[in-house]
């Protein structure tokens, strides 16, 4: 009797096991690249308070500043940086307009940039949830599940593959927690975003 409830009970923890991670693999199986696009969608309207870490290859250390970065759909994109940079890029369409620390202010077309151009179309495709606008410049790959993916970006357009080996996008749901751009010299930007209160 006694053998026949110890039985049972493996049996029963074991079926248990198999559920659950039956369960955690259809979860990842199902996670989309679509159903992370449609996140972005709904969430709208954000700001984030960022730190970025720029690693280059001919310095000895890397360069960090932090800032504020805000998206207004459909197409409109900020980049606030602190004092004692102050530097501010707005993005909207295909203009981008820097505002320098002296107050001056410069305007360029994306289209004449292609790292830049690689930066700003990636970030502001996935914060739209645009997928099409994200597949002209790149093939993706999604890894993990809702609660924790990695979003991998390599370069479609020949521009911007000459420059720019991919761009790597982690999160939880739809906040971005961390986008890295890494070049093709090996040199990477790496932007972590926070909540005001991370900050």
């Amino acid at each position: 009797m006694r053998m026949e409830s110890g039985y049972t009970l493996r049996t029963a923890l074991l079926l248990l096991s198999l559920f659950m991670t039956a369960s955690i693999q259809a979860e990842a199986t199902d996670w989309t690249l679509a159903q992370l696009m449609l996140k972005f969608t709904e969430t709208g309207q954000r700001e984030n308070r960022f730190t970025e870490i720029r690693e280059l290859s001919l310095l000895n250390h890397s360069l960090e500043s932090k800032g504020t970065l805000t998206f207004t759909p459909p197409d409109r994109l900020s980049k606030q940086f602190d004092p004692p940079d102050g530097l501010g890029y707005g993005i909207e369409g295909n203009r981008l307009t820097i505002r320098k620390s002296d107050g001056s202010i410069e305007t360029l077309l994306l289209d004449h940039s292609p790292r830049l151009l690689a930066y700003i179309a990636s970030l502001r495709a996935v914060l739209a949830g645009d997928l099409p606008g994200l597949s002209v410049y790149f093939d993706t790959e999604l890894k993990g599940s809702s609660a924790d993916w990695q979003l991998t970006l390599l370069p479609r357009e020949p521009k911007l593959s000459q420059q720019v080996s991919r761009i790597e996008i982690t999160g939880q749901k739809a906040d971005i927690r961390q986008f890295m751009v890494i070049e093709q010299g090996g040199d990477r930007i790496t932007t972590r975003l926070h909540s005001q209160r991370e900050d």
